[in-house]
C-alpha cells in the first residue's frame, strides 16, 4: 500500500528544520516532566509575590516619605504591574504604605523564606533540564539561595516597577500612543534581561554564555510581557463584573494560572537552550579536533 498524500505531507512538515526543532524540544520537555517542574516553580512564585509587594510598598513609603500622593501612586503601579494583584490590594495600599516599617520587616522575612524556596525549585528544574546536578552542601546551597533570592528578586522588583512606569505616563494624542508602544518595547527588554539573569544565576551547573542564553530567554520574556498586558485587562474586566468575594477569588485564580503559564515558558525556554547547546557542543568539539589535526 502506498503512502497517502496526507502522510507524505506530514512527513515533509516534520522534516522542516524549524518544526523538527520544535518537536525535539517538546519531546524533551515531556520527558523531563516539564509540567511538574513548572508547577513547583509557579507554586513558590505565587507565595513570593505578596512579600515582594509588601517590600516594594515599604521602600516606596521610605523613599517618598515627604510625598504621600507619590507613595500611593508608586505602590499602586507595582500592584497593577502583576495581573490580578491590583483589585486584591487596591483598598490596602494606603495602609501598607503608612505601616511601612512593619510592612518592610514582614515583606523581607517572607521574601527570603519564599524566595529561597523558589530559587531552589528553579535551580532543580534547570539542573534536570540541562542534565547536571546542583553542587555544594546543604549550607552552601542555602547561602547561594539567599544570594540568588536577593539579587534576582531585586532585579524583578526593579524591572517590574520600570516596566509599569513608562506606560503610566499620561500623554495625549499620537504621543500617548507612541509612548504606550514604547512602553511595551521597554517592558519586553526588561523582561528579557530578567530571564537572561535568571537562567544564568539559577543554574548552578556549567553555565551557558550570555551570547547564546538569550535564545531561550526570549520565549518566556515575550510570553510574560504579553500575559502582563492581557492579564491586567482581563483581570480588571472580570473583577469589575464580579462581586467582591468572587472578584478576589477570580483574581487569585488568575494569578496562579498566569504564573503557571509563565513557569512553563521558563522551563520550555530552558529546554530550547539545552537542545541548542547540546547541538553546538559536538560541533565545537569537532572544530577543536580539526584544529589540533591541522596544527600537527
Amino acid at each position: 500500500m502506498g503512502i497517502s498524500p496526507l502522510t507524505a505531507a506530514l512527513d515533509r512538515v516534520k522534516r522542516n528544520r524549524l518544526v523538527s526543532k520544535v518537536l525535539e524540544v517538546s519531546a524533551r520537555f515531556d520527558a523531563d516532566g516539564g509540567g511538574y517542574l513548572a508547577a513547583a516553580i509557579a507554586y513558590y512564585a505565587f507565595f513570593s509575590l505578596f512579600p515582594l509587594l509588601l517590600l516594594g510598598a515599604s521602600v516606596a513609603g521610605f523613599v517618598l516619605a515627604g510625598d504621600p500622593a507619590a507613595q500611593l501612586q508608586f505602590a499602586e503601579r507595582i500592584a497593577g504591574a502583576i495581573p490580578g494583584l491590583g483589585p486584591i490590594l487596591a483598598d490596602n495600599v494606603r495602609a501598607l504604605v503608612d505601616a511601612r516599617g512593619a510592612t518592610g520587616v514582614v515583606g523581607l522575612v517572607g521574601a527570603l523564606w519564599s524566595g529561597t524556596a523558589l530559587a531552589r525549585a528553579a535551580s532543580f528544574a534547570l539542573a534536570r533540564i540541562n542534565r547536571t546536578t546542583d553542587p555544594g552542601s546543604y549550607l552552601a546551597t542555602q547561602v547561594w539561595a539567599i544570594g540568588a533570592t536577593v539579587g534576582v528578586g531585586a532585579l524583578a522588583v526593579a524591572t517590574t516597577a520600570l516596566g509599569a512606569a513608562v506606560p503610566a505616563i499620561a500623554v495625549d494624542g499620537a504621543g500617548g500612543v507612541a509612548l504606550r508602544v514604547a512602553g511595551v518595547g521597554v517592558s519586553l527588554a526588561l523582561d528579557l534581561l530578567l530571564f537572561i539573569v535568571a537562567y544564568k544565576v539559577l543554574h548552578r551547573g556549567p553555565s551557558i554564555p550570555v551570547k547564546r542564553i538569550w535564545r531561550g530567554a526570549l520565549l518566556p520574556a515575550a510570553g510574560w510581557t504579553t500575559l502582563k498586558f492581557i492579564g491586567s485587562w482581563y483581570a480588571a474586566r472580570t473583577v469589575k463584573g464580579s462581586t467582591a468575594m468572587f472578584g478576589a477569588f477570580a483574581s487569585v485564580v488568575g494569578i496562579m494560572v498566569l504564573l503557571f503559564l509563565t513557569a512553563r515558558l521558563f522551563a520550555y525556554g530552558a529546554e530550547i537552550n539545552a537542545v541548542l547547546e547540546e547541538r553546538q557542543a559536538p560541533n565545537a568539539a569537532g572544530a577543536k579536533k580539526s584544529a589540533r589535526a591541522a596544527a600537527a
